[in-house]
């Protein structure tokens, strides 16, 4: 085991078959087109390409030797590329994106599947639990972030259950869960998404400071005040308010 490249690109592998089992009964509805990120040595890649159209992307090309060697390439397409540069061919490709994400991109990979070409109709990831808490949160909790509104922009979030430490072959030293996302009615156009992503980034980019302190950088503080209370924090704000003061805002 080469634990230096499996450190690099964060190859912490599942061995437990019974949250392998677990995972591929919640991946529904079955017959989808499916993209799983970073297959890995195939722990969930077997199972979904029985109930699933499936596409594999993986960076490691021992594992896609391992997986071409394992696997009848008539019943998968797998591709040699990074995820984060890959631009599939056409746009809504595939209606669910899987993938045990390495925790040190998880967040880069979620903000691009929010995008077109992606933006599937469900996701299912596994995730570090401290990250997927901060996706499945709500206004007013410790955990709403902008990584929070940004997701909850497309996507209702749930956290489905814990997969402890001992369910991978490399141990990670924190706790990881399997959540769901599942894509809702746009709050706001995508040609309108990434100025509103930079808008959140300001909004957060001081969370001990209240909300008008933050944006005041940006607008003028006159118009800030007439729509903001004067004491509201980022973390209290929810996405449907967000949405709307930015629309305000840059009118």
């Amino acid at each position: 085991m080469d634990r230096k490249k499996r450190y690099k690109f964060g190859q912490n592998y599942l061995k437990d078959p019974i949250v392998i089992n677990n995972i591929l009964s919640a991946i529904k509805p079955t017959g989808s087109k499916v993209l799983e990120i970073g297959p890995g040595n195939g722990a969930l890649t077997f199972g979904l390409l029985k109930k699933h159209s499936l596409t594999c992307i993986e960076i490691d090309h021992e594992n896609i030797q391992y997986l071409k060697n394992n696997i009848e390439t008539s019943s998968v397409e797998i591709i040699h590329h990074d995820f984060l540069s890959w631009k599939p061919l056409t746009s809504n490709m595939f209606e669910i994106i899987v993938g045990n994400l390495p925790y040190n991109i998880s967040s880069q990979i979620l903000l691009r599947i929010l995008f077109e070409p992606f933006q599937p109709n469900a996701g299912f990831f596994m995730l570090q639990k401290e990250m997927a808490e901060r996706i499945a949160s709500s206004p007013g909790s410790r955990n709403w972030s902008k990584l929070s509104v940004k997701c909850s922009l497309y996507y209702q979030s749930e956290i489905l259950f814990e997969v402890p430490p001992e369910c991978f072959d490399i141990k990670p030293k924190i706790m990881s869960v399997f959540m769901r996302m599942v894509k809702k009615e746009p709050l706001l156009s995508s040609k309108d998404a990434k100025n509103f992503f930079k808008f959140i980034d300001l909004s957060f980019q001081y969370k001990r400071k209240t909300l008008i302190n933050n944006l005041k950088t940006h607008y003028s503080e006159s118009s800030i005040k007439r729509l903001i209370d004067q004491n509201q924090r980022p973390e209290e704000v929810s996405v449907e308010q967000y949405v709307n003061l930015f629309k305000l805002l840059e009118k």
